[in-house]
């Protein structure tokens, strides 16, 4: 097989199938956390990366809905190696970065050292050119030494800044400093501990597991990154998922809104209230209240639409006034990049210091999930406030050029190698 030179960055990126060429193989990781944005930004890369002739393998944590994303496309599936369960001592609430490692995978060194070795043992089976890691530390840990190419692909809170001690994320609540620092204490002498045991480079902090990567990218936007401390980051953007369908808006009701949320005490409330204001509302809530609900709801409002599949999150953004959410970073980020105000119900640690940035930008309004009597105030100040649409406009117009997405192709390409398939 013979060996082409592999493209410099200057050179952009190119159509490998157009020259005749089979690029490398890229693994991309998902280990922690839930929901689909992680499929779907897994999704965002991989099909990319397809498309400029390169081989594709996905290492996920849950497959339900890998045919949704990736049905057509020429990859590898696997099921990647994680932690189920609770580890004792167990932080509740998780408040720092170390906090979530131990919770989800360094509460015990023997799991640890457990998990670390399955993912060695698939990066021996899949022998790739480059590992794309969205929210993995195992596989990062697990990866050390290896001769690929190692990157993050992260919205901010899966990639900690390189510091110590790391940032409270609760600054609404009482902290221990100094306990905290324990705790940071803790989780390194652990990762240390298995490093020594597999004959690995011991690491002056935690957030080193990250700076010694070759890449940390994050696709996201300054104002969004969870860590504010966080300084020359490598913003690339965020991009909308493919897919969805057009919304059909009610011909009746006032400004145009569109709902996307998920099961939470509130949500029976949320939609009195869009419905008592006449607001054209258009309603995407996956397994939020049962079907009959919903049937009942559909007959008696006609100024509500709930559907029951996906919406284009790109045509919809352009065609509506406002937006409520949990604060899941690709709608959010979809929004505002249209320059649509949200209004958020935050239901996870990710989403509540996501949603408290927007807030403090002026772009939108955090309301509690489970407090009945901040719903109609909530949504007054959202169609009440100027500045917010005001604010979500200044963002979208600081972005409307930037898409950062180029640029990390074009690195990937500069570093894979280039094989002629002659």
């Amino acid at each position: 097989m013979k060996v082409a030179q592999s493209p410099t960055v200057e050179s952009g990126y190119f159509q490998a199938s157009e020259l005749g060429l089979l690029l490398g193989k890229v693994l991309i990781t998902w280990e922690l956390g839930g929901g689909l944005g992680h499929l779907s930004t897994m999704h965002c890369v991989a099909s990319e990366l397809l498309k400029l002739g390169h081989r594709v393998a996905i290492a996920a944590r849950d497959l339900t809905h890998f045919p949704q994303f990736f049905s057509g496309l020429d990859v590898q599936a696997f099921q990647s190696p994680y932690f189920r369960g609770c580890f004792p001592g167990s932080y509740n609430p998780p408040s720092t970065f170390p906090h979530i490692l131990h919770n989800c995978c360094c509460g015990d060194s023997d799991t640890f050292l457990g998990l670390i070795k399955a993912w060695q043992q698939l990066f021996d089976l899949v022998r790739p050119d480059a590992v794309l890691f969205d929210h993995s530390p195992t596989a990062i840990f697990a990866s050390h030494g290896r001769s690929f190419y190692r990157a993050t692909i992260n919205n901010g809170f899966f990639a900690p800044p390189d510091e110590s001690p790391l940032p409270s994320w609760r600054s609404q609540l009482p902290s221990d400093l100094d306990q905290f620092k324990d705790d940071e204490l803790k989780i390194l002498q652990m990762l240390n501990a298995t490093a020594h045991t597999l004959g690995q480079n011991q690491l002056a902090q935690v957030s080193d597991l990250y700076a010694e990567l070759n890449d940390n990218f994050l696709f996201t936007y300054p104002e969004f990154d969870h860590f504010a401390c966080r300084r020359n980051g490598n913003y690339v953007g965020a991009r909308e998922p493919e897919g969805g369908n057009a919304p059909i808006w009610p011909s009746n009701g006032g400004p145009r809104v569109f709902v996307y949320l998920k099961s939470f005490p509130n949500f029976p409330v949320v939609l009195f209230h869009l419905a008592r204001l006449q607001l054209a509302s258009v309603v995407y809530a996956p397994g939020a209240v049962p079907p009959n609900f919903f049937a009942k709801f559909r007959e008696s409002q006609a100024n509500v639409v709930i559907v029951d599949s996906a919406i284009s999150l790109g045509r919809v953004a352009t065609e509506c006034d406002f937006a409520i959410t949990n604060g899941t970073h690709g709608t959010v980020a979809a929004m505002l990049r249209a320059g649509v105000p949200t209004l958020n119900f935050p239901l996870t640690l990710e989403q509540q210091i996501l949603c408290d940035r927007v807030s403090n930008y002026g772009m939108g309004i955090t309301a509690c999930p489970r407090d009945q009597t901040c719903v109609e105030p909530a949504l007054h100040r959202l169609l009440e406030t100027a500045s917010l649409k005001a604010y979500a406009r200044k963002f979208a117009r600081k972005y409307s050029e930037f898409d950062g997405f180029e640029r990390f192709f074009t690195r990937l390409n500069a570093v894979l190698p280039l094989n002629s398939r002659e």
